[in-house]
């Protein structure tokens, strides 16, 4: 029996003996049994290669279907949103612009109150310069007034310390007069009395002189 070597070019003859034909055929059989498990085996991958592809083949189509029901699902609800999204900018305008009308309503009526309140606060403060103008002309006249009235007020002391001079020395000669008049009535009176007696004399001597004639 010969063998190769695969890496030379010549061919090498080897003799066997016959001791060596039994370890020969019994590699053979070891080979041939391991040629034959490698054939099952090649044969089972073989088949759960196939089976393999088989599966991977229901896998794309299951994935396709289910890509295309994803796809179809993806359009339905891209469909969805964007009508959702077209309801919700149209409600928006609409609700932007009731929002807009309210708006410039309240501005307006703010506007007619602001000019309004700013047309009182003008009158207030127009009534308080009014006002502040009269308290200064009231302030100059009471001003003047108490001016006046110190004045006046000096005349009069002056005048009424003058008075109460005068006063005082017409007080003084009323007594002196109600102190004449006394001694003068006094006088008087015993003038009359003399006269009286005067007279009753005379009287008495008339009659003395009646009855004698």
């Amino acid at each position: 029996m010969s063998g190769f070597q695969p890496n030379d070019e010549e061919i090498e003859v080897v003799e066997v003996g016959e001791g060596d034909i039994a370890l020969l055929l019994a590699a053979l059989r070891k080979l041939n049994n391991g040629v034959y498990a490698l054939k099952v085996t090649i044969d089972f991958l073989n088949t759960r290669v196939n089976n393999l592809q088989e599966s991977i083949a229901s896998l794309e189509k299951e994935l396709q279907t289910h890509l295309s029901a994803l796809q179809e699902e993806r359009k339905k609800l891209s469909d969805e949103t964007q009508n959702f999204l077209s309801r919700l900018q149209e409600t928006h305008d609409e609700l932007s612009k009731h929002l807009r009308l309210s708006l410039d309503l309240f501005l307006e009526k703010m506007d007619e109150r602001l000019k309004k309140l700013q047309e009182a606060i003008d009158d207030l403060y127009a009534d308080i310069a009014s006002l502040r103008s009269q308290m200064k002309e009231v302030e100059y006249i009471a001003t003047d007034s108490a001016n006046a009235v110190k004045s006046e007020t000096s005349v009069l002391r002056s005048k009424f310390s003058e008075v109460e001079v005068v006063l005082s020395e017409l007080s003084s000669r009323l007594t002196r007069l109600e102190e004449n008049l006394l001694a003068t009535n006094r006088e008087n009176q015993l003038m009359f009395a003399e006269i009286l007696t005067r007279i009753k004399a005379i009287e008495k001597a008339v009659k003395s002189r009646e009855n004698i004639t």
